[in-house]
């Protein structure tokens, strides 16, 4: 059954869980320790209760409910150390309990009227029967909030994942690091965030760029951040959109991030891996330390097709152990290429099939047919593309 208590005090770093429901009509004080509590086994505060303390350290994991009207509420809340207290205050309505919980995870809902963005890394839910009130909300050095406050919004929603509307900025306190933002026009016990009206305030990566370079058989993709919050590194994605294919990622490992970071960074990849004439489409990916992903923006890029063909010298030259071929076809065609020692002897046939239009990259590592590897000297290597042939001299150093 439910318990009640005059006052209640939480001191215990180990944590507490209540296996029941508990109500306290005095002073909540918390001093060490997390509070966990369920929907079921709830904290409540009556209506002339009050709240001492609360910090990463000392907070109600879980939800928590206050009862009436009188004064302003304080819900000092969060999740395993996440800290993310909320105030309810000018409360109007009959005999309201409202309860307040939060998660520290991405709501899953969109930018609706009046917001530009919402955060992807945590969110409110709130319940209870009120005519109006004042609510107040904390952030701290991982929402991503980058400064420009009078950007700031709560941004509230009957549903975790729908359309996030604004529900005012009446005022905030602090900085970057920590703050808070309140709106005064608040009807309704629903959901929850943080939201703005421009920019990218409560994302964690300010994106400012990201741009394509198509080349023949590559294409450049460069992105600019402002600031980075807690972010861990970035994916990019591609599609070919001429094949009708599926987004894939194009990086074997995550791109590394900047962590948080609240000046510009440049980022590079070049994809090679591409075929002249093809469109493509790619998309950037954000991922935070946590592990939240973002889909930051998708661009697209035409690979250009040569106009001739061309076979350039190898690479580096003289070489040990390995050299690079690079040739362009202006259309699909077979591809022979041969290498021959200065007596005109057969040493490799290091290609011979078919290549589409573009500009493609062949190695080879000094060794003959059967894989041995051939002596210091002059060699030639013959290219052979249709009509088109042409014959280059290389030097392999020991």
């Amino acid at each position: 059954g439910s318990v009640t208590f005059s006052g209640l005090t939480i001191n215990n770093s180990s944590g507490v869980t209540l296996n029941d429901p508990v109500s306290a009509a005095g002073t909540f004080t918390l001093t060490s320790g997390l509070l966990t509590t369920t929907t079921t086994n709830l904290l409540t505060l009556t209506n002339s209760a009050s709240v001492s303390g609360g910090s990463s350290s000392a907070h109600v994991n879980g939800p928590m409910s206050h009862e009436g009207t009188t004064g302003t509420k304080v819900y000092p809340i969060g999740k395993s150390g996440d800290y993310r207290p909320v105030e309810l205050s000018s409360i109007s309505g009959t005999s309201p309990v409202v309860r307040f919980e939060m998660f520290a995870s991405d709501p899953g809902g969109s930018a609706g009227t009046g917001l530009n963005n919402i955060s992807i890394m945590r969110y409110w839910q709130a319940s209870g029967s009120l005519t109006s009130a004042q609510v107040k909300l904390q952030w701290g050095s991982d929402d991503g909030v980058d400064g420009a406050l009078a950007d700031l919004r709560v941004a509230t929603c009957s549903t975790q994942g729908g359309a996030y509307s604004d529900a005012g900025n009446s005022g905030t306190t602090g900085g970057g690091t920590l703050g808070t933002v309140r709106s005064d026009a608040v009807s309704a016990m629903q959901y929850f965030t943080l939201g703005c009206s421009s920019g990218d305030n409560s994302l964690p990566v300010e994106l400012s760029s990201f741009a394509v370079s198509p080349q023949f058989g590559s294409v450049n993709l460069e992105w600019v951040t402002q600031s980075e919050i807690n972010n861990q590194g970035f994916n990019i994605y591609r599609k070919d959109i001429d094949e009708g294919g599926e987004w894939s990622a194009i990086n074997s490992t995550l791109i590394p991030g900047k962590g948080s970071y609240s000046n510009e960074s440049v980022y590079n990849y070049v994809d090679k891996n591409v075929a002249g004439g093809h469109t493509y489409q790619y998309k950037l990916e954000s991922v935070s330390i946590s592990g939240i992903r973002v889909e930051e923006k998708i661009v697209e890029a035409v690979v250009p097709i040569p106009n001739e063909y061309v076979v350039f010298k190898n690479y580096p030259n003289p070489f040990n152990p390995a050299t690079k071929i690079k040739f362009q076809l202006p259309e699909t065609q077979n591809v022979k290429l041969t290498i021959y020692d200065m007596r005109g002897s057969k040493i490799k046939t290091l290609v011979n099939n078919s290549y589409p239009a573009g500009e493609h990259v062949v190695s080879w590592d000094a060794t003959d047919n059967n894989g041995n590897r051939v002596a210091s000297g002059l060699y030639v290597y013959r290219f052979e593309a249709g009509r088109f042939s042409k014959i280059n001299k290389m030097i392999l150093l020991k």
